[in-house]
């Protein structure tokens, strides 16, 4: 597996001033309504403020990165299952997301 996508911006230090928060979350690839599904996900994510996150279904295509066009910006590191595949096999998958670099991504 390639190494994790760089974020768009430095990753929040960790501190123990709040639990650990994780989001876990289906996001439906590129069908039904997506660029108005893409700016509710975007929304509630910075509203949660997660520090780690699931997700399923997730878009890929080669051309789109669905969760990494919903985290632009934000500082998230990404790794997608399908990154440094090619061909992929279908345009969905899993992806993580995390404020903190993930060192090593193996693949079970």
């Amino acid at each position: 597996m390639t190494p994790p996508m760089p974020s768009d911006s430095a990753a929040t230090p960790f501190t123990k001033d709040r639990p650990l928060r994780v989001l876990t979350m289906n996001i439906l690839n590129f069908e039904h309504s997506y660029l108005e599904r893409q700016l509710l996900i975007r929304k509630g994510i910075e509203r949660l403020d997660p520090d780690v996150m699931a997700f399923q279904e997730a878009g890929y295509d080669g051309k789109r990165h669905q969760v990494a066009d919903i985290l632009a910006g934000l500082g998230y590191h990404v790794v997608h299952q399908f990154d440094g595949t090619t061909p992929h096999p279908c345009n969905e998958g899993n992806a993580v997301a995390s404020r903190w670099p993930m060192e090593r991504v193996d693949e079970l």
